[in-house]
């Protein structure tokens, strides 16, 4: 218990050795994480979640990773419609916009299953990468779509605050 404990107490960062940690060192420069949580619906946890930016300092600017990893079965198309929705309720307007990315992620978001991974990657570039198990999958060319898309986690409007304020490293 005291070993656990003290490793509590160093910042952790991203597994190198892990596929996606790998990818996030890749693409986010001295990557560590800056908090984690649980996404559940009624009784069911869906997914974990971890935020990462380089030196666990989060700023809104890129870069950053948002690592999810998956306890449920869920098909792409359905997580491509969800970000839509999940956009939308946090304030994106632009009906042709959403179209556009629903356009663009159902044809990257895979099914996953329990132990899956997937992993978006904001860049300086704004472009967002897709990650699935370690393998880029797709990306979106679009300074607005990095904004958009994490905010599903990341806004103040977010529909889970509780998970949103465990991925900016609160309590």
């Amino acid at each position: 218990r005291v070993i656990i404990f003290m490793l509590m107490l160093f910042p952790l960062t991203a597994n190198a050795d892990s596929p996606q940690g790998a990818s996030i060192y890749k693409h986010v420069p001295n990557a560590k994480l800056i908090g984690e949580g649980v996404y559940s619906k009624l009784f069911w946890d869906i997914y974990k979640a971890m935020l990462f930016a380089p030196d666990g300092k989060y700023t809104g600017s890129a870069p950053y990773a948002l690592s999810i990893t998956y306890f449920a079965s869920i098909e792409g198309a359905d997580i491509a419609q969800r970000s839509i929705t999940e956009m939308r309720a946090t304030g994106v307007k632009d009906e042709k916009k959403l179209a556009e990315w629903y356009d663009r992620l159902k044809n990257i978001m895979p099914d996953v299953a329990d132990g899956s991974n997937l992993t978006a990657i904001a860049e300086k570039s704004g472009r967002t990468i897709f990650i699935s198990n370690g393998e880029v999958i797709g990306a979106v060319k679009d300074k607005d779509f990095a904004p958009a898309f994490f905010g599903i986690w990341l806004k103040p409007g977010t529909s889970d605050k509780d998970l949103r304020s465990k991925l900016l490293g609160g309590s």
